[in-house]
């Protein structure tokens, strides 16, 4: 579950302002870039869920943030786009705010029972190409440089994170926010 650029914001289902972490804008050609996106890999992926949302009805919850600091999935203190690496609630939210719109996705797919780990990591790794690749799009195809690109999860770019060795990140362009 994610969104992209300019802004990303995970979120459970329903896709409703009440569930976003993050946020920013977008121009409206985006939403064609992942329209022809969505077409061309529909296959791979179960469902898409695009949406654009006006970042003034989003509901920035802090909460979600004491949720990574209980560091349930292990990433926490380990990953620039993680917390504390990403920065604090308020810096983050004052940056999405810079926007109007974003444009948010979700991709949904089959598990085989409810706590099939395997097919969740099977999940975000489809999920984390359809994010990289949009990102991609909008970036490089369609010069769009001004973008917060908040995913779902952990980067996972790299085996380890630079963060975890005090270093910049190795790969600023394939996390947008850093730029």
């Amino acid at each position: 579950m994610a969104v992209v650029c300019p802004s990303l914001a995970s979120l459970p289902s329903p896709l409703s302002p009440d569930y976003f972490v993050g946020c920013a804008a977008i121009v409206a050609f985006v939403v064609a870039v992942l329209a022809v996106f969505l077409w061309t890999n529909a296959s791979r992926i179960a469902e898409i869920r695009p949406a654009i949302a006006e970042v003034a009805k989003i509901k920035f919850r802090e909460e979600f943030r004491a949720a990574c600091e209980q560091n349930v999935c292990g990433n926490y203190n380990k990953n620039w786009v993680c917390p504390p690496g990403v920065g604090p609630f308020a810096e983050l939210k004052t940056r999405a705010c810079q926007y109007n719109r974003g444009l948010l996705f979700q991709t949904v797919h089959q598990l085989a029972r409810t706590f099939d780990w395997k097919g969740m990591m099977a999940a975000k790794k489809k999920h984390d190409a359809v994010f990289r690749k949009i990102l991609d799009l909008v970036v490089n195809k369609h010069g769009l440089k001004d973008v917060l690109a908040l995913n779902a999860g952990a980067c996972e770019v790299c085996p380890q994170c630079a963060y975890q060795d005090n270093a910049a990140c190795r790969f600023p362009e394939q996390i947008a926010q850093w730029r």
